[in-house]
C-alpha cells in the first residue's frame, strides 16, 4: 500500500463518490480522488499557516527591537 502525496493546492472541490461509480483504487483513482482534494486542502492551508506564523515572528521582533531602541532613547534623554 502507497501513500498518497500532498500537493499544496486548494482544490475548489471535492469529489463525492456516486453509487453508480465503479470502485477502482490507484493513484488517480476515483476513490482516492476525494482523499487526494483533502490531503491537497490540507497541505496548503498548513503551509499558509507556517508562512504567517513566520511573518508574525519577524513583525513581533521588528516591534520589540522598536521598543527597546525607543527606551534607550527615553533612557539617555533621562540620564541627561
Amino acid at each position: 500500500m502507497s501513500n498518497i502525496v500532498e500537493n499544496s493546492e486548494f482544490a475548489s472541490y471535492v469529489k463525492r463518490i456516486q453509487t453508480y461509480d465503479y470502485f477502482l483504487g490507484g493513484q488517480n483513482g476515483i476513490n482516492n480522488s476525494p482523499i487526494q482534494n483533502l490531503a491537497d486542502r490540507t497541505k496548503f492551508l498548513y503551509d499558509k499557516i507556517n508562512e504567517i506564523s513566520v511573518i508574525q515572528n519577524s513583525v513581533l521582533t521588528d516591534a520589540v527591537n522598536l521598543c527597546q531602541e525607543i527606551q534607550e532613547i527615553f533612557d539617555k534623554r533621562s540620564s541627561s
